[in-house]
């Protein structure tokens, strides 16, 4: 493993970086003691999950837009019906105005249906990588005292760790000073603002 953390020289707000580092025993330490806190607590993840299996709404919204296009659908028939038993055109004309009326928004109603369909389906696969995260935590839990370099290394991997590194006294474009190092931490699953976190350093 590396003994230093060095700048990201594809960072933007770096440019001309002159390549800073900074030594992994300062950093290292500090890193795990943010990492270890997420894994001692999977009731930050468990409590995403639970929120996620009681929101209904978008059953709920999905069982009215399917009720709303059995309607539509049944008026279509009906007046289908009616202009089976009529020869005249002009009296017709109304009812066929009417029926594509119905068509178009029955259309409009199975789009939204089919996007209602497509939300709930990453619902669904969200709310499954959600609980694989808590597990997960749980897992690493409770062998944290335990844990060689190179499995801690491979839990901050999975949790997303990144450090910046920041040459001593940089600034920004305004005069702000940059810290010295920054630590953010998104784990590997897209799943945002579970566990996310972020601490800096001056």
């Amino acid at each position: 493993s590396s003994s230093q953390y060095r700048c990201d020289p594809s960072d933007k707000r770096a440019p001309d970086c002159p390549h800073p580092t900074i030594s992994a025993s300062t950093i290292d330490p500090i890193v795990w003691e943010k990492a270890a806190g997420v894994l001692r607590d999977p009731g930050i993840v468990a409590a995403e999950v639970a929120k996620r299996r009681q929101d209904g709404g978008l059953d709920r919204d999905r069982a009215a837009i399917d009720k709303h296009i059995a309607g539509l659908a049944d008026k279509q028939g009906r007046i289908a019906k009616r202009l089976a038993d009529i020869d005249d055109d002009d009296v017709a004309a109304p009812l066929v105005a009417e029926l594509q009326t119905l068509s178009a928004r029955k259309k409009a109603a199975e789009a939204e249906r089919d996007a209602l369909r497509r939300r709930i389906a990453d619902r669904d696969a969200e709310t499954a990588r959600v609980a694989t995260l808590a597990e997960w935590c749980q897992t690493v839990a409770a062998n944290l005292d335990v844990l060689t370099y190179d499995e801690k290394r491979l839990a901050l991997t999975a949790l997303g760790v990144k450090v910046r590194v920041f040459k001593q006294d940089a600034t920004d474009a305004d005069g702000t000073p940059y810290p010295r190092w920054e630590i953010d931490m998104c784990p590997a699953s897209p799943i945002e603002h579970v566990a996310n976190s972020s601490i800096r350093s001056n």
